[in-house]
């Protein structure tokens, strides 16, 4: 992790570089190395357990299993400063309720229509 997060502040794109991972560890790494670089923590199940660790490790962002989020969860996320990304929606509904609902981002990799 090192040696990629001194290449890109040394590319100036720490801006535009997000980290994503399922390992709180790296994400702890990449915090302490670059505190204020965007670190989104992977989760596809155990939204709860998932928030508590984005609480306690000051991460950035959850990027979550696109049917694990609710409104109800996505207006706390706004409340908190959380952002949120979604991956693997499946069709054109699901784009839309992200869309509607100010998500930060889509991973997408097949979309059926």
């Amino acid at each position: 992790m090192e040696k990629t997060v001194a290449l890109v502040e040394s590319m100036h794109l720490k801006e535009q570089v997000y980290y994503s991972s399922t390992s709180v560890m790296q994400l702890d790494t990449i915090k302490k190395l670059s505190p204020t670089s965007y670190c989104g923590y992977i989760v596809s199940h155990h939204l709860k357990k998932a928030n508590a660790i984005i609480h306690d490790h000051h991460f950035d962002g959850i990027h979550a299993r696109y049917s694990l989020l609710k409104f109800k969860d996505l207006l706390y996320y706004q409340k908190v400063g959380v952002k949120v990304g979604a991956w693997t929606l499946k069709n054109k509904k699901d784009l839309l309720y992200f869309k509607e609902n100010n998500i930060m981002f889509v991973f997408m990799n097949d979309f059926i229509l």
